[in-house]
């Protein structure tokens, strides 16, 4: 299957998702939570945007440590321009542009794949592991147990393509191919890491689960911003299994399985379903904007540096 047959298949996956979501609700509802949107709350979403890439930023300076000291602000950069990228391509899978933004700062190829990786695999596990305890909480147990174990053994795959020698090797003759070579100490790299820094593993941790509080704050602000008032644990719970939907590559940047995922959910939770979409709708609206705007300046930034 060719590339833009691939991507009109997710463009149109997104769009029957929000469809499907919208019209179970009616759209004259949904338009009127949208109509009543406080945007007195749009600065304190960027502002929490911000907070999040500045997250990573910090966990990109721990991850690369030991190949290279790179600035915290050219980190920044790197976080917001990999995010944004993740925000056009399937599955968030333009996330991993950091391997290439890291290279481009003196980071060896595979040491910054293996950088990168890790941020998705320790990111991913914190995120099953709230993931799971949502879904428990909202979901019939034999349904929210199915989620957990699809998720888990995606997971649990993802890690042995990177951990067994075996499927390492599948991945260099199949997938690498004539470019194995540059990828040259990924494996080195990556159980360096996790062997020998295991304080700076558990800080990793720790910087992943501060990213997914913030990412529910976000959803919070979001939801204020249309009167809808929700616990914070609420929040973090369901937006955690929302997010893991939203990473099956079958969407656009997982637009449509969040907001799907997250309206039933909090359905499930006791909130009306029409002004929860519509705070979904308003972080989309900014997330879609600033990703726009990041990928503009940096569009811009790069012209000038050629001239």
């Amino acid at each position: 299957m060719n590339k833009q047959l691939q991507t009109a298949l997710k463009i149109a996956a997104s769009g029957l998702l929000l469809w499907y979501i919208i019209s179970r609700i009616t759209l004259n509802a949904v338009l009127e939570a949208l109509k009543s949107a406080d945007m007195r709350y749009a600065p304190l979403i960027v502002l929490v945007f911000l907070l999040s890439f500045a997250i990573k930023a910090v966990n990109y300076r721990l991850l690369t440590s030991a190949a290279r000291t790179i600035s915290i602000a050219k980190l920044l950069k790197i976080s917001m321009l990999s995010w944004a990228a993740g925000m056009f391509a399937p599955g968030k899978i333009g996330e991993f542009s950091a391997i290439y933004f890291l290279k481009n700062e003196g980071v060896p190829l595979g040491a910054a794949t293996a950088a990168s990786i890790l941020d998705k695999l320790v990111t991913i596990s914190t995120l099953t592991a709230i993931a799971a305890a949502g879904l428990l909480m909202y979901l019939d147990t034999a349904t929210a147990i199915k989620v957990t174990v699809a998720a888990t053994t995606g997971l649990i795959t993802a890690v042995g393509l990177v951990a067994l020698p075996q499927a390492r090797l599948l991945v260099r003759k199949f997938v690498l191919m004539k470019y194995e070579s540059k990828f040259a100490g990924f494996a080195s790299y990556f159980f360096g890491y996790v062997r020998g820094k295991k304080l700076l593993v558990l800080c990793n941790y720790g910087l992943a689960l501060l990213w997914v509080y913030v990412s529910a704050a976000m959803i919070w602000l979001g939801l204020l911003s249309v009167g809808v008032k929700a616990p914070l644990t609420t929040i973090l719970l369901v937006n955690s299994a929302s997010i893991i939907v939203s990473i099956i590559p079958v969407t656009i940047g997982g637009l449509g399985a969040r907001e799907t995922a997250a309206v039933l959910l909090f359905e499930k939770a006791g909130y009306a379903a029409a002004p929860i979409l519509g705070g979904y709708i308003v972080i989309m609206i900014i997330s879609n904007i600033l990703a726009l705007a990041v990928s503009v300046a940096a569009t811009f930034s790069l012209k000038r540096e050629n001239r």
